[in-house]
């Protein structure tokens, strides 16, 4: 992408007119400052997950990198004001609708109630995993390839957010990192 935009900002070139050189030059700029500062932002935010022992527990979750640490220990911080795991999963949205009438009674999409960030951020780091998890053979691999069988990918992935969720709480409560058990 620099490469090409630099070769239609050199001079000899005639497919662009001068204005419109000009005009990409200052997109050029707008673009490297952007850049600089979201290499800045992440290097800020390694820095502090590095001091914070919660959010790197948090990381040794699958789907669960530096930004979706931090995002959940920001809403969070160690989870205490929920008091199961399915508070923070209810909380987040990531749990379906249910509907009932008489006897009958049946879940519908998610609430999306909550954090809409965290839990975009939750259904992202979910979308990763389900794409990892191809001929593994740990509990939670293998409950994914499961539900996507049953359910499709789409919703499997929501699944995998709740999951990851309740995940998350758990260890935040207990203070310690995840371990991949194999079935």
């Amino acid at each position: 992408f620099k490469q090409h935009v630099s070769l239609l900002l050199d001079p000899a070139e005639s497919r662009l007119t001068s204005r419109m050189k000009l005009q990409l030059a200052e997109a050029k700029e707008e673009f490297d400052s952007l850049s600089r500062r979201s290499l800045s932002i992440e290097k800020e935010l390694k820095n502090y997950v590095q001091d914070n022992p919660l959010c790197q527990h948090l990381m040794t979750l699958p789907g669960i990198g530096v930004l979706n640490a931090t995002a959940l220990f920001s809403s969070i911080g160690n989870g205490s004001q929920f008091g199961k795991p399915r508070d923070l999963s209810v909380w987040l949205g990531v749990t379906p609708k249910q509907y009932a009438s008489g006897e009958k009674s049946f879940n519908g999409g998610i609430t999306k109630r909550g954090n809409r960030y965290l839990r975009k951020q939750l259904i992202h780091g979910a979308r990763t995993l389900l794409h990892r998890t191809k001929g593994k053979t740990d509990k939670l691999s293998v409950w994914i390839q499961q539900i996507v069988e049953r359910r499709g990918k789409n919703k499997a992935v929501v699944a995998i957010a709740n999951r990851l969720a309740r995940l998350a709480w758990i260890l935040l409560q207990r203070n310690e990192d995840y371990r991949a058990t194999t079935v």
